[in-house]
């Protein structure tokens, strides 16, 4: 019984996950983040009803919300880069010549999901698969974080 409601939630709740953000995308991960809460505590969810799944979305929502909000205060808290600084720099050298180093399509993708882009998006603009897109992107961040770690930046 489960899995049948599970099977029609995305298409039956979709509009209401739309209505609290506003965007396709958030919409369908949060009804994939329902299904799985939901789903992990289906021992103790003896009433599954069309009810309670919009409760779980909302919580589900608000808990977006709330990382977003705090991720965003991590940014506008953190110490600027300060472009004077000869290391700083250096630093950022050493990361221009990695991504320039990346084919064109790497450097595409990258540059557009730092622009703000979804996987989703980049894939479609570029007409390529979104597994190219997720792979690119991995590519120059594991080239980022190995010039990084050369300098001893990251753990």
């Amino acid at each position: 019984m489960i899995e049948q409601f599970f099977a029609k939630a995305p298409k039956r709740f979709l509009s209401y996950a739309m209505s609290l953000t506003k965007d396709l995308d958030d919409a369908n991960d949060i009804i994939q983040e329902a299904i799985i809460s939901i789903w992990r505590s289906r021992e103790n969810t003896h009433d599954l009803n069309d009810g309670y799944f919009r409760f779980v979305i909302k919580q589900k929502f608000v808990d977006m919300t709330r990382r977003r909000v705090k991720n965003m205060k991590l940014l506008l808290e953190a110490e600027p880069i300060s472009h004077n600084d000869a290391l700083t720099r250096l630093y950022l050298e050493e990361l221009d010549k990695v991504i320039n180093s990346a084919n064109p399509l790497h450097r595409e993708v990258f540059s557009m999901n730092m622009a703000g882009y979804k996987f989703r998006e980049i894939a479609d603009i570029l007409n390529i698969p979104e597994g190219t897109a997720l792979g690119a992107m991995r590519y120059i961040r594991t080239k980022i974080k190995t010039k990084l770690l050369d300098y001893g930046k990251v753990s």
